[in-house]
C-alpha cells in the first residue's frame, strides 16, 4: 500500500528537480546560498518563487523540518525498542521496569549523538546529504535483500552458504562504497554544466576547455552509480551463496526425493 505512494512522492521530487534546473540554469546562486552547502538548494528555490507570499515560505519549511523530525524521533525510538527487546533483556532477564526504561532513552539519546556523527561525516565527504544516505543504505541493505531473496526463492541454499553470501555482499558494496570516495577526486569526467547540449565528437579530446580522460578499469568500477549499489550487492549475495550452497552439498531441499510410500501386500504372509 506504500508503494504507490512512495512512487508518486519520488516523481514529483524527480520533476521538483528538473523545474530547479530550469529555473536557475545559466545562473549563480551562490550569493542566495551564502554559507549553506547544496543540499539548502531546495529551501532557497522556493523562498525565491514564494516570497510575494506571505506565510507560504515559512509554512513550507515548518513542514518539511516537522516531517523530517518526526521520522528521526521514530527512527531513533525504534532502533532503542529493538536493541532492548532483541539484544538486552534476553541477556538480562530479570532487569526492572525503572531500569529498562532509563536504559532505553540513554540508547535513544545514544542513537543521536552517532546521527550527528555520522551528519559532520557527510559534511566531510562533499556530496549531498541524499546522495550520501541512498549510498550507505545501499552498501547495507543491498546484502540483507540479498540474504532474503536467496532464502525465499533458492531452498537449496544452507546457512553456510548464506553467511558466506551475506560477508561477501556486504564486503564487495563496502569496497565499491569505499573505493568511489577515495578515488573520487581522480575518477569520472569533469565537464561544464550549462544549458546548452553538448555532443562530443569521438575525436576530440576536449569540451568546453574540459579534458576528458580515460578511466582505468578500476576508476571504472569504482564509478558505478550509487543508486547500483543495492542491486550490485543483492546479485554478489545471490551468486556466492548459491556457489558455497552447492560446494557445501546444498540445504536439505537440494535433493529432489520421492517419499518413501510402503506397499501392503494383499496376501496374508
Amino acid at each position: 500500500m506504500a508503494f504507490p505512494a512512495l512512487q508518486l512522492a519520488l516523481a514529483l521530487s524527480c520533476i521538483m528537480g528538473l523545474v530547479m534546473f530550469a529555473h536557475h540554469c545559466d545562473q549563480d546562486v551562490s550569493a542566495g546560498l551564502g554559507g549553506a552547502s547544496r543540499d539548502a538548494m531546495v529551501i532557497y528555490f522556493v523562498m525565491d518563487m514564494l516570497r510575494g507570499v506571505q506565510g507560504l515560505p515559512g509554512l513550507f519549511v515548518a513542514c518539511l523540518f516537522s516531517a523530517a523530525l518526526s521520522t528521526i524521533s521514530s527512527a531513533f525510538n525504534s532502533l532503542a525498542t529493538v536493541t532492548m527487546e532483541d539484544l538486552i533483556k534476553p541477556q538480562f532477564p530479570a532487569m526492572s521496569e525503572e531500569r529498562a526504561t532509563l536504559l532505553s532513552k540513554s540508547l535513544a539519546l545514544s542513537y543521536g549523538l552517532l546521527c550527528l556523527v555520522m551528519a559532520y561525516l557527510t559534511h566531510l565527504m562533499g556530496d549531498s546529504v541524499l546522495q550520501v544516505a541512498l549510498k550507505i543504505f545501499g552498501m547495507v541493505g543491498g546484502p540483507v535483500l540479498g540474504l532474503f531473496c536467496l532464502g525465499m526463492f533458492f531452498p537449496w541454499a544452507n546457512a553456510t552458504g548464506a553467511g558466506t553470501g551475506l560477508a561477501a555482499g556486504l564486503a564487495a558494496a563496502l569496497w565499491v562504497g569505499i573505493g568511489s570516495i577515495v578515488t573520487r577526486s581522480g575518477a569520472g569526467r569533469t565537464l561544464p554544466v550549462n544549458c546548452s547540449a553538448v555532443t562530443p565528437s569521438h575525436n576530440s579530446s576536449a569540451v568546453g576547455g574540459a579534458v576528458l580522460r580515460e578511466p582505468s578499469a578500476l576508476q571504472r568500477f569504482y564509478s558505478l552509480s550509487y543508486m547500483w549499489y543495492s542491486g550490485f550487492s543483492c546479485v554478489s549475495v545471490v551468486l556466492v551463496g548459491l556457489a558455497v550452497s552447492f560446494l557445501t552439498g546444498g540445504g536439505p531441499d537440494s535433493r529432489n526425493r520421492l517419499p518413501s510410500v510402503r506397499v501392503r501386500s494383499p496376501f496374508p504372509a
